[in-house]
């Protein structure tokens, strides 16, 4: 598969003034090469202008040609890369396998919002997110202050409890509608937020995660597309 960014241009011919936003593809979203594996994921640039910001404790790992966040040690952590002004469509997704911790259960998840800080921004405050947890369940959230609301939970048979399984979460500003998808299979689609009367505040996408262990190959094929 092709990873790249792609940011979109426009032409500006009769406004000076006029700003045209461009859109978004992110693909290769850990550009680290062997040498600099094991890197702190905070910080680090992607062409196009973006940079990660992340918890200190996400680091980014290349081995056999793959990269892929790791964490550094048990505690939770957030990652996130800014969506820009003005996008009609967010598309966050990615590869995510949580672990357990003794006999506890842990999660991981991908959303979008506008969380405020690492501590509290695990569950996306202002926004959506999706989790899949080590016993294959998978539940999609609303979070319209600092704690979230479930808006549907579900044990899929199409997780896989020993490997990664892909997560999707994308927004349709027109309708102010979510769909999110496990494997390529809606768990819900085109769900109308105005039920709970709430708009997110769309200014981040990406993962977080809750009690990891370290070491371990946590999140892959990590994707961010804004259509504007």
């Amino acid at each position: 598969m092709t990873r790249m960014i792609r940011i979109g241009f426009c032409l500006i011919v009769w406004m000076p003034l006029f700003v045209c936003g461009a859109d978004l593809d992110v693909r290769e979203a850990f550009p680290v090469n062997e040498a600099d594996s094991g890197r702190k994921l905070d910080g680090l640039e992607l062409s196009g202008g973006l940079s990660w910001t992340a918890s200190p404790g996400i680091l980014v790992i290349r081995k056999n040609n793959e990269a892929y966040a790791s964490f550094a040690d048990k505690g939770s952590a957030i990652a996130k890369l800014p969506v820009g002004e003005g996008a009609k469509v967010i598309r966050v997704e990615a590869r995510l396998h949580p672990r357990k911790i003794d006999d506890s259960g842990t999660w991981l998840a991908v959303g979008m919002g506008n969380p405020k800080d690492f501590s509290a921004g695990l569950t996306w405050g202002g926004g959506v997110f999706m989790l899949v947890n080590t016993s294959g369940q998978v539940e999609c959230f609303y979070n319209a202050g600092t704690k979230p609301a479930r808006i549907k939970g579900v044990n899929p048979k199409n997780v896989n409890l020993d490997d990664f399984n892909l997560l999707a979460v994308e927004y349709e500003r027109s309708g102010n509608r979510v769909s999110m998808f496990v494997n390529g299979v809606p768990v819900i689609e085109r769900f109308d937020l105005g039920a709970f009367s709430f708009t997110p505040e769309t200014k981040w996408a990406g993962f977080s995660g809750f009690g990891q262990p370290a070491n371990q190959k946590s999140v892959v094929d990590f994707m961010l597309k804004v259509e504007r």
